[in-house]
């Protein structure tokens, strides 16, 4: 009996083993996902990162314009590297008039309407007996006191375009609506001849001339002021108010143009003026370019 008490005893002393509770804190740290490495969560940055960029709208493509421009860019500037460096084009300097040592001087005086450039060319041929005066050809009508062929040759718009045609003009220029030249052959003829040849022409003609005969010798005629250019053209008597502001307007341009020129006189005195382009085509006849060819 006391062995079966004993045994009961000890049945009721043992008790069944409860599972031991987890700390909280283990068991929260079970929850959390597992950190992945940081090369896997590159990827997914940058599968991410793609994703978003392909659902974003995609951009208009440029103009087809803009892209044949980009091209043809491009292919200048592989054929500039492809090619060797090339001398810059020079175009050859015109030939003189006459050969240089045989002929006169070629002097063209230009200058604003009113600046008084036939008053000096009419004094500079009796002050030099050399001095040729070359007549110009014009549409316009002849003013008071004007002689033709003495003063200008006036001829019709039709005439004056046939002799522009036939280039039988050294230059030429339409002047407030009007048509100027100068005729080549009498030119050529009195520089051979050993004279010296005057000119009364344009800003635009001078240019002409200087391109074709760089021999030529351009002075510039300036007025004193505008005030007595004004003066000079209202006295004429053969103008409008209308052509007169013209005039004045188109003064003010060329005398912006002086600086193309060789020489500059300023008119106010005629004799001053005069004495002033003696001594500039003095100086010229003994520039040593114009004595090369001399005989000895």
């Amino acid at each position: 009996m006391s062995k079966k008490k004993s045994r009961k005893k000890s049945r009721k002393k043992a008790k069944p083993k409860r599972a031991k509770k987890k700390p909280a804190k283990k068991r929260a740290m079970k929850k959390r996902p597992k950190k992945k490495p940081a090369k896997k969560r590159a990827a997914k940055k940058m599968a991410a990162k793609k994703m978003a960029a392909k659902k974003r709208p995609k951009k208009k493509p440029a103009k087809k314009k803009v892209r044949k421009k980009v091209k043809k860019a491009k292919i200048k500037r592989a054929k500039a590297k492809k090619r060797p460096a090339s001398r810059p084009k020079t175009r050859p300097a015109p030939e003189p008039l006459v050969p240089p040592g045989t002929g006169g001087l070629l002097v063209v005086l230009s200058g604003p309407s009113g600046a008084g450039k036939s008053t000096l060319a009419r004094e500079l041929a009796r002050a030099e007996s050399r001095i040729w005066r070359s007549v110009s050809m014009t549409t316009r009508p002849p003013r008071a006191g004007e002689h033709d062929c003495i003063d200008y040759i006036f001829v019709s718009r039709e005439e004056f375009e046939r002799e522009r045609a036939g280039r039988a003009l050294l230059e030429s220029a339409v002047i407030h609506g009007e048509l100027y030249g100068t005729p080549r052959t009498p030119v050529v003829e009195r520089l051979l001849q050993g004279r010296d040849v005057l000119f009364e022409i344009d800003v635009q003609g001078a240019m002409q001339v200087k391109k074709k005969a760089p021999e030529a010798i351009l002075i510039f005629v300036r007025p004193p002021s505008r005030a007595v250019l004004e003066t000079r053209l209202r006295e004429r008597g053969t103008e409008s108010e209308k052509k007169i502001q013209a005039r004045l307007g188109a003064a003010a341009e060329e005398i912006l143009r002086a600086r193309a020129y060789d020489y500059l006189v300023v008119n106010d005195d005629v004799e001053r003026a005069v004495s002033e382009i003696v001594s500039v085509m003095t100086a010229e006849r003994s520039r040593v370019r114009r004595r090369v060819g001399l005989p000895w």
